[in-house]
């Protein structure tokens, strides 16, 4: 079973807010140094926390279980900061095929 459907409604939500809320000052970071190779401060906060709750699930999706929070914790910065790669690898590659 997912880590994440094990839980309450209110601690799914408190694990977004949280996860949110810190992807918000990495996002803060990573607009200043990517500038317009970025999505924005909210855009990089938003791939950044999709991206953990998604690692995560997909983690699990393919058969692995996460043993404690600890390694969640690992597996969710591992795909945010992969989604986040990837997607701005995307846009680079798309800015200057279309210009």
């Amino acid at each position: 079973m997912i880590m994440l459907m094990k839980l309450s409604g209110f601690w799914l939500g408190m694990a977004v807010v949280t996860v949110g809320v810190s992807s918000y000052f990495i996002a803060l970071t990573i607009d200043g140094v990517f500038g317009k190779d970025g999505f924005g401060t909210i855009g990089n906060m938003v791939v950044l926390t999709v991206g953990f709750f998604g690692g995560i699930t997909l983690y699990e999706k393919a058969g692995y279980y996460l043993i404690n929070m600890q390694y969640g914790t690992f597996v969710g910065i591992a795909g945010a900061l992969l989604t986040f790669t990837t997607l701005a690898l995307m846009k680079v590659i798309l800015d200057k095929v279309m210009h």
